[in-house]
């Protein structure tokens, strides 16, 4: 494949961004500039104590749903006010038939929500934050103060990831550049994976992918899982979450056990940009069972693992495989982004015009 202009690349995604800035303050615009409801009173009535924790309670579910029509905001107003409802009951027997229509409520949505349960115990902890007298002290000693407090002050999302039961944004995929800090607690690993390498490349004209239980084949498949596994505990120590880097992790796995093994009988020994290019175009989005988040951050994924494996001498030199990563970036993305590739390639045409 022919090597993309780099500067054209980034001229695009500058005027991508400059052009989403430029929507997002046209909305906000608009939104300000919306009449009031009909018969609406120029000033709202001041809430009470209890309306402002039910505001402040309800903001998760409000922002979960993102309410634009009347029926959306009559069924956000019926779930707010009834599990509001549901936890200023204090027998716990009358609040879980309070809770049940909710359920079925919520079930009949088609927006994505995490479990009614895990929704029902995030809401939970915010009630007992904002009204701890309409919660028995039993109930109460159930959370610590800081399990409060996340609920709290976190949205759904950011409360999942920290509970480790949400699956991370593109945001908190995001790898920080190298740190050698970072990279200090794999010392011993790096001696060891040093010594297996040159241990195995003195052994390599003995090596065959045919036998499965070929000595130096073993070895390789071994050597390559503690590189992985070392790349996500480096990655632990840039401060990614334990989900953040298990994504990662899995993005880099895959390719060299099976399908370096298994399609081209090569190894992290043997690899070359051609390898690489086909797992991204191709074997990646075909073949491996992947969150959809895990797209967006493939190349960042491939990027820093090579990053680290020459910085811990395991590569003389990774430029062949980094500058394969670029060239396949803009046409990678126009195949998981297929609507903005659309939008940019009519950008293009005008520009030409």
């Amino acid at each position: 494949m022919a090597k993309k202009n780099k500067k054209k690349i980034q001229k695009k995604r500058q005027t991508k961004a400059l052009k989403q800035r430029s929507q997002k303050k046209a909305a906000k615009k608009k939104i300000s500039k919306r009449p009031k409801m009909p018969g609406a009173p120029g000033k709202m009535p001041p809430l009470s104590a209890d309306q402002r924790k039910m505001a402040e309670f309800a903001e998760p579910l409000i922002s979960l749903v993102n309410p634009t029509s009347m029926p959306e905001m009559q069924m956000i107003a019926a779930l707010v006010q009834g599990f509001w409802q549901a936890y200023d009951e204090p027998d716990l027997e009358k609040r879980r038939e309070l809770l049940e229509p909710l359920g079925v409520l919520l079930e009949e949505q088609d927006f994505e929500t995490p479990s009614f349960e895990t929704l029902s115990e995030y809401l939970l902890r915010r009630h007992i934050y904002f009204k701890p007298d309409s919660h028995p002290e039993e109930e109460r000693a159930l959370y610590s103060a800081e399990q409060l407090e996340e609920a709290a002050f976190l949205n759904l999302a950011e409360w999942l990831l920290a509970s480790g039961q949400g699956t991370p944004g593109e945001e908190q995929l995001l790898i920080p550049e190298f740190s050698e800090e970072a990279a200090a607690p794999l010392a011993e690993t790096q001696k060891s994976l040093l010594k297996q390498k040159a241990a195995i490349e003195a052994e390599m004209d003995t090596l065959s992918f045919l036998d499965p239980q070929n000595p130096v084949l073993l070895k390789i498949l071994d050597f390559q899982n503690q590189l992985v596994e070392a790349f996500s505990e480096y990655l632990g120590g840039l401060g990614l979450s334990e989900k953040a880097a298990a994504i990662h992790k899995a993005n880099i796995s895959p390719f060299f056990d099976p399908y370096l093994r298994e399609y081209h009988q090569a190894s992290f020994f043997s690899v070359t940009p051609e390898h690489l290019e086909e797992y991204i175009l191709d074997y990646f989005l075909r073949k491996t069972e992947h969150e959809p988040v895990a797209e967006k951050v493939l190349l960042k994924s491939f990027a820093a693992f090579w990053e680290l494996a020459r910085n811990l001498g395991l590569i003389s030199d990774a430029s062949a495989l980094e500058d394969r990563l670029e060239e396949c970036e803009e046409e990678y993305l126009e195949m998981i982004e297929p609507e903005e590739a659309e939008e940019e390639a009519i950008d293009d045409d005008e520009e030409e015009k």
